[in-house]
């Protein structure tokens, strides 16, 4: 019985952590996507010299 509980706490505390990291991820996806947005406003309001059309990296 106490092994039960110990592995289901385990299991929870596993689920909990997973969550965060799911979120973080989506936090840093969602960073990533605005900085992406502004690059592509700045090159669209300034008409900058090094974009050739294709999609921006990094």
């Amino acid at each position: 019985m106490l092994e039960i509980q110990y592995v289901s706490e385990k299991l929870e505390q596993f689920r909990q952590e997973e969550g965060r990291n799911v979120s973080r991820r989506g936090a840093l996806l969602r960073q990533l996507g605005e900085r992406t947005f502004r690059r592509w406003s700045q090159i669209n309001r300034t008409g900058d010299e090094d974009h050739d059309g294709r999609a921006i990296s990094g």
